[in-house]
Formats: C-alpha cells, structure tokens, sequence
C-alpha cells in the first residue's frame, strides 16, 4: 500500500495494487461472517453471483477487501460497512464521505481512497491491444494519435495504454467512465514517454472538487484535477511517478 499528497491541493491519496488471484487479504482468507460485513443487505445477491461466475465474483469480493484495508489500516475512518447495491454498480460507504475506485485488468486490481474530494483510477494489463488502428481513432484527439504515430512499437503502446488508463481515471471522476468520448479529452500531453514497454500501465485522478466536470470540445477542465501513475510490476508495487 501507498499514499501521495498532491503539492498543490494537499489531498492524501492511499492507494494498493495487488495481483488478487495470489495476494490474500492480510486478515488472512475472508470467512463468511466477514464477506456479509462486506456486502451487508446484499450478501444473497453476491452468492447468487458466485454460483453463475464464480470468478468475477471473487474479483468483486477482492476490490472490497482491499478498500476495506486501505481504510482501515490508513485510520481515515470508522469502518462501517457498504451500503447494498446492485452488481455492477459502484457500492458507497456507510456513515463515510471517503470516496474511492477500483480497476480491474486480468488478475491486477488497483484501488484507491481519498478523504476530501474525489477519485478515479484504471490498470490495463494487455498492451498489445494499442496496436490496433480502429482502438487509437476511437481513444486518441489528433493530436495525442500524431504523437503516438512517432514513437516506436514499444515505446508507443506503453504510452498509448497509460494515456486510456489516465482517460478513464479522469473519466472516472464525472462517473462517466466508458461511456465518455476519449476523443474529447486531451491528455496527450501530461503523460510521459517511456523508452521502452511497461507490462502494466495504471493511473489516479483525483480531483479536490468532487466531481472534475463533464468533457466538451476542449476537454474536461484540466485544473480540477490531477495524476498519479503508479509503477507496477509483474511481482507488485514499484513506486510511483510524480503527479502531473
């Protein structure tokens, strides 16, 4: 686990990536009584969920966890449990104004928190997808697909998956997520150049206001929120790149 203060705003972001198919809770394997604290109301509709994918079921149960832990191991809150929702949609707190997010790509999750304002964040592990055309005209404004089209296959598709997970972090903020055009939101910018290809690509948006504001033609309003990119490896947590 990790946390970063933003210079300019101050916000403690506390935030965790972990391969959730062999990174255990570090409560130890979670019992019944705890998966019911995770999901109150709703712990019916999750077992139901289990028996038809067990997986995605378990990748749900291991997003809840790793919130549970960053709130309660940071002492940010009283821990008070999830309020029920239907699956597939965004759980909140109980008793809470922490917000958080969570992103899943194969077996990596990353999540993280904030005590004031709002967060957003996204982990792609499958690289090679950048390489196709149709991907980058639906993602990229012209001129971040000018820019990808300089680098090399390498460096290009580090880039170009960083830039999605940082339009989706950012996307994140307004509750858009997928639904937003990417092709309205230049980003291009404030994402660096690797020199070579990083296997996982992760980015946080956090934004002081509670929600960053919707996208227009000049794209989402670029001082109402900021970036983290964590460094992650196939083995864990590597650190993480200054905010831009």
């Amino acid at each position: 686990m990790s946390d970063a203060t933003h210079a300019k705003t101050g916000i403690l972001v506390s935030w965790c990536a972990v391969n959730w198919m062999r990174s255990p809770s570090s409560r130890g394997e979670p019992t019944r009584a705890s998966i019911a604290d995770l999901f109150g109301r709703g712990i019916e509709q999750w077992h139901a969920a289990r028996a038809i994918n067990p997986q995605r079921a378990a990748r749900i149960l291991a997003g809840r966890l790793v919130v549970r832990e960053l709130v309660t191991e940071r002492g940010l809150d009283h821990w008070a449990g999830f309020e029920p929702t239907s699956l597939g949609r965004k759980p909140t707190m109980t008793d809470s104004d922490i917000d958080f997010s969570i992103a899943h790509s194969a077996h990596w999750l990353l999540a993280a928190i904030v005590q004031t304002g709002s967060v957003g964040v996204d982990v792609e592990t499958h690289v090679n997808e950048f390489d196709h055309p149709g991907l980058l005209r639906r993602m990229c404004t012209a001129d971040e697909l000018a820019r990808a089209n300089e680098l090399d296959v390498s460096a290009r598709r580090s880039w170009l998956a960083t830039l999605w997970t940082a339009k989706e972090a950012v996307s994140k903020l307004d509750g858009c997520g997928l639904r937003g055009d990417f092709r309205q939101l230049h980003l291009g910018d404030l994402i660096p150049v690797g020199e070579a290809e990083h296997p996982i690509a992760a980015s946080i948006a956090i934004s002081p206001h509670g929600r960053a504001g919707s996208p227009d033609k000049r794209g989402l309003e670029r001082d109402r929120f900021t970036l983290l990119h964590p460094q992650i490896g196939n083995e864990g947590v590597l650190g993480s790149r200054v905010m831009t």
